[in-house]
């Protein structure tokens, strides 16, 4: 009865133009309905998830924008990779690969951090102006495996159909490392990148140069969502969704910035 009740009153609220949400839901609410307009577009088929962590951007995509097609969380680190492989179970459209992205391939350190979703592979910096120094600060160095985004998404292809990617990166400092190894973007529908305005990570460039970056590449932004801010209030990361700039995009190069 409770559960009838409710759709009844949001169903009459949606029709006088207002959206009744629990609390919880609010902060991500922009970003889930951009999402779910994009992926409907362009016909969104596969979303690789760089930088997955413990799969929290996997159950957004499942619960809250209603993507049905297929995910492909990319995660170095081994202990969030075996979360995310208890978490994927179930799902058969749920790929989980234990590996990092970047400009080539090879193996890197990577330094997990206290709270395991800013581990990196740059130094975290150490000035505190985030009030993340703590946070970020490694606790232990992992070497693991890094791919190109064309390898994987090769291989991804043998198995699945990925016609239309949507490519999310959180790679904490380490996206444009993985921009520079895509040697082909004419997959790539859509992107989302998290920017900064205020470095966590040492030698981190910053959302002058991503934008410049992804430009390049023939990405410009559709929308921004402010994730962090300093502890003075000042925005400090935001993410921002990025569609092609003309009807067909272009290949391009990256040049070092």
């Amino acid at each position: 009865m409770w559960s009838g009740m409710k759709n009844l009153i949001s169903n009459v609220a949606a029709k006088n133009g207002y959206v009744i949400s629990p609390t919880w839901r609010l902060r991500d609410y922009e970003l889930r309905q951009h999402l779910i307009s994009v992926f409907t577009r362009l016909d969104i088929d596969c979303v690789f998830d760089v930088g997955a962590n413990v799969g929290q951007y996997a159950r957004f995509l499942r619960s809250e924008v209603g993507f049905k097609g297929l995910i492909v969380s990319v995660e170095p680190i081994s202990a969030h990779v075996e979360i995310l492989r208890s978490a994927s179970a179930s799902d058969p459209l749920w790929v989980v690969e234990a590996a990092a992205l970047g400009a080539a391939t090879g193996r890197l350190p990577i330094n997990v951090a206290k709270a395991g979703d800013l581990s990196s592979f740059l130094m975290p910096e150490k000035s505190n102006e985030t009030g993340f120094a703590e946070l970020s600060s490694a606790v232990a160095v992992e070497e693991v495996e890094v791919h190109v985004f064309d390898d994987l998404l090769n291989s991804v292809q043998k198995r699945h159909a990925a016609r239309s990617v949507y490519l999310k990166l959180d790679t904490q400092g380490f996206d444009l490392e993985v921009l520079r190894g895509i040697r082909d973007t004419t997959p790539i529908r859509a992107l989302q990148s998290e920017m900064s305005l205020v470095p966590i990570y040492e030698n981190m460039p910053d959302y002058i140069m991503a934008l410049r970056a992804f430009k390049d590449r023939g990405f410009v932004p559709s929308a921004m969502f402010p994730i962090n801010h300093t502890p003075d209030g000042r925005l400090m990361e935001f993410d921002c969704v990025m569609v092609r700039e003309g009807p067909l995009g272009r290949s391009g190069s990256l040049e070092a910035n």
